[in-house]
């Protein structure tokens, strides 16, 4: 019986990160955003931070697509705020916060 409580509660966290994915993902495009109209780094730490956290929780809760590319851009994201260009950040990134911005519409 209390197997059955314990399905029923995890039932109800995957439930609710799910529900939660779209409020995520509002967070992480508006700091992209906020990087692309200013490129400052300090936009950028925030993103990854967003980023790093999506990361975590998805693969937690079994969206595992979600966090193993959230878990790629937060990777580039390190390098280039150690190293990159606006342009380097601009093209890669693109491309990768839309894929994950697809897989969480999706999802």
């Amino acid at each position: 019986m209390s197997e059955i409580n314990f399905d029923e509660r995890l039932q109800e966290l995957f439930d609710n990160f799910k529900q939660q994915l779209p409020t995520r993902l509002d967070t992480i495009l508006t700091a992209w955003k906020g990087y692309l109209e200013t490129g400052q780094q300090v936009d950028l730490e925030e993103l990854r931070f967003h980023i790093h956290k999506l990361a975590g929780a998805a693969s937690t809760y079994g969206f595992t697509e979600i966090g193993e590319n959230a878990r790629t851009v937060e990777t580039r994201l390190d390098q280039f705020l150690k190293d990159g260009s606006r342009e380097e950040v601009e093209a890669e990134l693109t491309p990768s916060i839309r894929y994950i911005q697809d897989l969480i519409e999706n999802c």
